[in-house]
């Protein structure tokens, strides 16, 4: 489709109050640098910050040295498998969507380079790329600048000691700052993108928070960025047509800013909005019966994982997570347990391109069994890998096994039936398609049954 038609019927889906915003948030996006630059952290004594920030004072902790040492014991093949993704990182190698390798070179790493194609995105204003009419695919070079692997860098340096890690790590995020100023180049083109990173950014930086090479003067710029980014988020925050996982990527990475990051300022507003929006959305976007509102196993996963970081981390501060939050976990989880049976595959149907919210393993596409460990872990039933146990914080002796799920299964909300007959499981759609006026990632699919 071209670019003039895929604008027509993108706005053909809008009601006249979402075209109304829409137009006005591109003329209020051409006063957004000065915004920017007027909410840049200044007078702020990062001595004292920074030394706040290394003791881990008014903020939870997520990854921590004295726990990477039991979980290391606990976990042993999975924390070599972590460490081992770190040197891949580390060397220049990448890999995304389960493909091969792509080599990026030892040297200072060119973000705007798709190696695949040669392309090199432009280092104009995000506002300025229309990244549907490039000879290119934006979600390569996209999931390579939501820099993911930078927990894995973390992880490794506390697990081993090594200070090459941490090293490679903070090299990676200055070349990534450098050339990536607020609001430049593809990285920036679209609010989840800021969203995803930010929650890969803030896990690194903590677990990077005693390495000699983290200094006052890399903390301050990271923070300033992350300080820019909030503002960004809440103000192109998706709604109406587009208000689905994007929305929930977007406050969960806002709501780790403001909790990793209390120093910021207006860090307190920052968290209440993105975590009352949150609270809102799992009622949505997670149906009553359990189901994801975009008719996607794959996404659903995702968007769970995108409600999970922000519910850990306030379990980690010693805060109650919103009920909504905890009962739209709870009731996806179920819902998921009851597709896979005593060891059924999942189901593929939707969009099947998910992503992951934060890669504390280096898995390359998403992992049902390792969601369902995770949202156990957040709900006080017990860690199952190394992912689960950081989120989880420190283990409390309970080990409580889910609720059993029934073999069968009728969603009228996400509109799918379930039957098994001995070894068998058929899988039919019987609902409308996907989510608001766009059906979001839904698919008319054929499920496959087995």
């Amino acid at each position: 489709m071209n670019r003039l038609g895929w604008y027509w019927s993108r706005a053909r889906a809008m009601s006249p109050p979402e075209v109304a915003w829409r137009v006005g948030r591109l003329a209020s996006e051409a006063a957004a640098p000065v915004l920017q630059r007027a909410r840049r952290p200044r007078d702020v004594d990062w001595e004292a910050t920074f030394a706040g920030f290394r003791d881990g004072i008014g903020r939870p902790v997520l990854l921590d040295r004295t726990r990477a040492a039991d979980l290391a014991r606990r976990f042993p093949a999975e924390a070599a498998a972590v460490v081992a993704a770190a040197d891949s990182c580390r060397s220049g190698r990448f890999a995304f969507f389960g493909q091969e390798p792509v080599e990026l070179g030892p040297g200072p790493i060119d973000w705007q380079l798709d190696p695949r194609t040669g392309f090199r995105w432009p280092a104009v204003p995000a506002a300025r790329i229309d990244h549907r009419t490039v000879p290119a695919d934006p979600k390569w070079i996209w999931e390579l600048n939501r820099l993911q692997h930078l927990p894995w860098l973390a992880q490794a340096w506390l697990f081993t000691g090594d200070e090459g890690y941490a090293h490679a790590a903070l090299d990676q995020l200055d070349g990534w700052l450098e050339q990536n100023p607020v609001g430049h180049g593809i990285a920036w083109r679209g609010a989840f993108e800021v969203g995803v990173r930010a929650l890969s950014i803030t896990a690194a930086l903590q677990g990077l928070r005693d390495a000699p090479s983290l200094t006052r003067e890399r903390y301050a710029r990271a923070v300033a960025m992350l300080s820019e980014s909030a503002p960004l988020l809440w103000r192109q925050r998706s709604r109406f047509s587009s208000a689905n996982n994007h929305l929930v990527g977007e406050m969960a990475g806002l709501a780790a800013i403001a909790i990793l990051h209390p120093e910021i300022p207006g860090a307190r507003r920052w968290e209440r909005r993105a975590v009352g929006v949150l609270s809102r959305e799992a009622e949505r976007q997670i149906l009553p019966d359990g189901a994801g509102a975009e008719q996607t196993t794959v996404y659903q996963l995702f968007c769970s994982d995108l409600f999970l970081v922000p519910a850990a981390l306030l379990r980690l501060r010693g805060d109650r997570v919103p009920e909504p939050i905890l009962d739209g976990l709870r009731r996806g989880a179920r819902y998921l347990r009851t597709l896979l049976g005593d060891g059924d595959p999942l189901p593929r149907y939707g969009d099947d391109d998910g992503g992951i919210a934060l890669r504390l393993l280096p898995d390359q596409v998403p992992d049902v069994h390792r969601h369902l460990a995770a949202v156990s872990a957040v709900l006080g039933e017990g860690p199952g890998d190394l992912a689960s146990a950081w989120l989880a914080g420190p283990a409390d002796g309970r080990d409580v096994a889910p609720d059993p799920v029934p073999r069968e299964l009728y969603a009228p909300d996400g509109g799918l039936v379930v039957m098994r007959r001995e070894d068998r499981r058929i899988t039919m759609d019987v609902g409308p398609l996907g989510y608001l006026s766009i059906a979001a990632h839904g698919h008319a699919d054929a499920c496959p049954s087995r």
